[in-house]
Order: C-alpha cells, then sequence, then structure tokens
C-alpha cells in the first residue's frame, strides 16, 4: 500500500487517533481523512460527557486536540456530521472544520442527524431506503471529486452491510468490486 492510496476513516472517538495519524505518523503519509462524527479536544469531549465544566485530565492523559493536528496536516478533509448529534455536539465539532484552512475540505452535513443511534431512525423498512439514498449521495460526490471506480471501498458496519452490499450489487452511480463487512446483518427478518 502506498501513501497515495491510504485513506484513514475515523468516527467519533476515532477521529482523534485518525486525525493524529495523518498529522504526526513516522510510517506512512495519508493525504486523505475522512472524520465522521468527529470529536474536538479531551476537554470538550470531557465537558460534553459529563455536562461539566471539568478538564479531561481529571479522568484521562488523552492529550488529543484535532485542531492543533490538523495544522500538520495539508491534504484531503471529508468532514460528515448530523446537526442533532448529542454526543459530539455539532456547534462544539463545527469549528474542526472551520479551522482546517485548505481549500481541500469538503462538509457533508446530515440535517437532524444524531451521532449512530439506530433506535432514532424510521422502521427498517424506511430506515434502509435512507442509508441507500445516503450511500448513492456520497459516492456521486466523490464521482464528482474525481474518484474512480477500481478505487472505491465500500465499508459497512452492522446495518450499515445491508446497503453497502446492496450498493455493491445494484448502484447505478459506480461499479465497486471491493466491498468490507464488519459485524454484518443478513436479512431484515432475522433482524428483526
Amino acid at each position: 500500500l502506498s501513501d497515495d492510496r491510504l485513506v484513514l476513516y475515523g468516527h467519533s472517538l476515532g477521529t482523534m487517533p485518525g486525525a493524529h495519524t495523518v498529522a504526526y505518523s513516522q510510517v506512512m503519509s495519508s493525504k486523505k481523512l475522512i472524520l465522521e462524527a468527529p470529536q474536538t479536544i479531551d476537554d470538550v469531549l470531557m465537558q460534553d460527557a459529563t455536562g461539566l465544566s471539568l478538564p479531561a485530565s481529571m479522568v484521562t492523559d488523552f492529550g488529543y486536540d484535532i485542531p492543533e493536528a490538523l495544522n500538520n496536516y495539508h491534504g484531503h478533509l471529508l468532514w460528515i456530521h448530523g446537526t442533532a448529534d448529542d454526543v459530539a455536539s455539532y456547534p462544539n465539532m463545527l469549528h474542526v472544520y472551520e479551522n482546517y484552512d485548505n481549500p481541500l475540505k469538503e462538509a457533508f452535513i446530515i440535517p437532524d442527524g444524531s451521532h449512530a443511534a439506530v433506535e432514532e431512525v424510521p422502521p427498517f423498512s424506511e430506515d434502509i431506503n435512507t442509508m441507500q439514498a445516503d450511500v448513492e449521495t456520497c459516492m456521486n460526490w466523490l464521482k464528482e471529486q474525481g474518484l474512480s471506480d477500481d478505487r472505491l471501498v465500500l465499508y459497512g458496519h452492522s446495518l450499515g452491510t445491508m446497503p453497502g452490499a446492496h450498493t455493491v450489487a445494484y448502484s447505478q452511480v459506480m461499479s465497486s468490486k471491493k466491498l468490507i463487512l464488519e459485524a454484518p446483518q443478513t436479512i431484515d427478518d432475522v433482524l428483526m
């Protein structure tokens, strides 16, 4: 794997080591970073989690600061966040995107989107269509940015494996031959 093919993805707490890896890694130098529902700095994480004005140093020595790490990163950034996220609050996390001073950035804002709470979505038959529409929207954007079919890798976790597999089989937008399924679901009858 070469540096130009490496894309780092982080969700929630995973955005902290993801951002630090692209900024400071001595092993590989990725120029592509996806942050979904990102955290920001350890103190804000502590305050959002507890509702109290406490420094993170009271319970951890994380020392993570995504905006500071991004000052040392000069590649592509895809920032994905829901406006109704009650774990990593949208207003607090928006400054991660706004402070990244680079034209190679794109925000994908999900109106009324939560942190990924499945219990907040509509009944399953509607949800799979919503997830599928979200995948197709992302793929349209990636195609507009110049991504070719041979470089597209789809990843799905849990319920996300269903639209991921469906997309590989039926998408009219792009044709991927690479699919990663983590903790996959099978069919809706088994799920329910």
